[in-house]
This record gives structure tokens, C-alpha cells and sequence, in this order.
């Protein structure tokens, strides 16, 4: 089961039930997990909520995440950003130990979008490893939208707790966009 944790302007949400209004998003996170049913879970949200206390809050109730890295933990976005380069995306597309990638295409009105998810547990080398509670694993997701010749690529980054389970790792991010996209279009249309 994927649990999707995020906020909107609205306040603080988890699949797409409203908790709190005007709530700090980040210090509102801790409290949230106490609430709900983490054990066997695995735990999503948006980058903003990717901090430490969060991730070994998760981990000491017994769930499991996938969480984005992006410019508000700069140095591990970087570092990251350093490591995915185009070999290192050749040699886990290979497989083998520790790495594997799925590569998936769907037609949106005139693009043709192409994603492609990237997982290892070659992971040793990042420096703050261990102040990281649970890490088991690096993700990117590549996103490519091509459309009337053009073409744009988009790329994010993960950590995760879970070990090498492409299908696993691919479908916690795939529910997380959903559940977000619905909000958003709630947002922009509803209200």
C-alpha cells in the first residue's frame, strides 16, 4: 500500500483528505504520521517534506518510503545530479546487482511521453549515508515529452527504503503523481 502524503494551499493532506488548515507543512508531518497506519506502508510526499526527522519517523513506525530530492536538500541534490550521469544510467539499464530500470510510453493528446525509472543500491559512496535513517536505494525518473518535433526532458530524483523492486519504486511515485494531479485539477477547477 502507498500512502500519499502533501499539501496544498489548503492545508496539509493525505490522500486527498484535507487535515489541517494553515498548518506548517513540515512540523504538521511528524504528528500526521503518529495518526495513521505507517507499518507495511510505503510513505510518499513532496520534496519540501524530504528532511531527516520525517524520514526516521517513518522508519521508526515500521513504513517504508520513496521521497523526492530536490534544491531544498541542495548538497544530496547534487551529489545525486554528479552520480546519474549518462554512464552510470548505462550500467544500471544493463542490470545486474543492485540496479534496474523499466521503461514505459503513453500517448497524452499530441505528445508522446516516454518514462523511464532508474533504481540502484549502489549507494555506499554518498557521504551522509547514515545520518539518512533506512536508505536502501537512489532513484531517478527520467521524463521525456515529445511533442510536434520538439522534445523536453525532465529528470527527479529519490531515496527509498525499499531494495531493488523497479515495479514497486515505479508504481509508489506513479500513485503519488495521481493522487496529486487530482488535487491540482480539484484545485484549479473546483474551487
Amino acid at each position: 500500500n502507498v500512502l500519499n502524503v502533501y499539501s496544498n494551499n489548503l492545508g496539509l493532506c493525505i490522500a486527498s483528505e484535507k487535515i489541517e488548515d494553515k498548518t506548517n507543512e513540515i512540523t504538521a508531518i511528524p504528528k500526521i504520521l503518529d495518526r495513521i497506519n505507517i507499518k507495511g506502508n510505503i510513505i510518499t510526499w513532496d520534496a519540501l517534506n524530504t528532511q531527516k526527522s520525517n524520514i526516521e519517523k517513518v522508519i521508526k513506525l515500521k513504513g517504508d518510503y520513496v521521497v523526492p530530492i530536490k534544491l531544498n536538500q541542495e548538497n544530496f541534490y547534487n551529489d545525486l545530479a554528479l552520480y546519474f550521469n549518462d554512464k552510470q544510467l548505462e550500467i544500471i539499464k544493463a542490470g545486474g546487482i543492485g540496479n534496474s530500470y523499466i521503461k514505459e510510453m503513453e500517448k497524452s493528446h499530441s505528445s508522446i511521453i516516454t518514462y523511464e525509472y532508474f533504481q540502484t543500491e549502489d549507494i555506499s559512496w554518498y557521504y551522509d549515508l547514515r545520518t539518512w535513517k533506512g536508505i536502501k536505494s537512489f532513484g531517478l525518473v527520467k521524463k521525456t515529452i515529445e511533442t510536434n518535433g520538439y522534445k523536453s526532458i525532465e529528470t527527479r530524483y529519490f531515496i527509498s527504503s525499499l531494495y531493488i523492486d523497479i515495479d514497486t519504486f515505479s508504481k509508489a511515485i506513479k500513485q503519488h503523481w495521481n493522487v496529486e494531479n487530482k488535487l491540482h485539477w480539484h484545485l484549479d477547477f473546483t474551487f
